[in-house]
C-alpha cells in the first residue's frame, strides 16, 4: 500500500487486488470510514490525490495503481476492468 495519510513515509502494508480487500484495508488501517459512497474523497496513494466518488476509490486503486489487467479468453485483449474483459462475442 502505497496510502500516505500525512507527511510521513507511504503505508507499505501488502494489500490484495480485490475489492474487498482493498476496502477493507482502507477502513482499518486509514480511515476510510463504510457509507456514504456517493460523497466525493482523494485517493492518498503516494502522490495521487485524485477526487472521486468513494465507491469508485477501490476500482481506481485497482486499475491506476496496481495496474491490474484482465485479458479476454476469446480475442486475447488486454482490459483494465475485469468486467470489461467479459465481453460477449458475436
Amino acid at each position: 500500500c502505497e496510502w500516505k495519510d500525512g507527511h510521513g513515509p507511504s503505508c507499505g502494508m501488502w494489500v490484495g487486488g480485490d475489492k474487498q480487500d482493498i476496502r477493507e484495508h482502507l477502513q482499518k488501517w486509514h480511515g476510510v470510514k463504510r457509507g456514504q459512497d456517493k460523497d466525493k474523497i482523494s485517493c492518498l496513494w503516494s502522490s495521487c490525490s485524485t477526487r472521486l466518488r468513494k465507491e469508485s476509490l477501490w476500482r481506481h486503486i485497482r486499475t491506476v495503481h496496481l495496474a491490474l489487467r484482465w485479458k479476454c479468453e476469446v480475442c486475447n485483449i488486454q482490459y483494465t476492468r475485469e468486467d470489461a474483459a467479459q465481453h460477449k462475442h458475436k
